[in-house]
């Protein structure tokens, strides 16, 4: 999020080869899925998420927080209940799988800005 996304985004417009020896999906090498998940990834931070001011930044964070702290871990539990068992009857939560915590952004929360 914070590391893989930037240092695409500089590596393309840094070096005007960059496009053509890493995002050639006529390679026969090439992991179509990996390079297209890489483009969107620089698409997203030069056209469609490029914050403009101040306030862009703000609800781009407010959107990321969202999505893993409140979306992802609803999934989990949508996808994982906390009663649910594994095929042998284990919990499917136990040991260092622990039942997510959806959490509500709350600007008076230190931690949440």
């Amino acid at each position: 999020l914070f590391v893989e996304a930037p240092r695409g985004v500089n590596a393309y417009l840094g070096d005007s080869r960059y496009a053509q020896e890493n995002l050639d999906v006529t390679s026969s090498s090439a992991d179509l899925g990996s390079r297209l998940r890489h483009l969107r990834r620089i698409h997203a931070g030069l056209v469609s998420e490029r914050p403009y001011e101040y306030s862009h930044c703000v609800s781009w964070a407010a959107a990321r927080f969202r999505e893993y702290f409140a979306l992802l871990p609803n999934t989990m539990l949508k996808n994982f209940p906390p009663g649910q068992r594994t095929r042998d009857g284990s919990p499917f939560w136990s040991g260092t799988k622990r039942v997510p915590a959806p959490i509500a952004f709350d600007p008076n929360t230190p931690s949440h800005v």
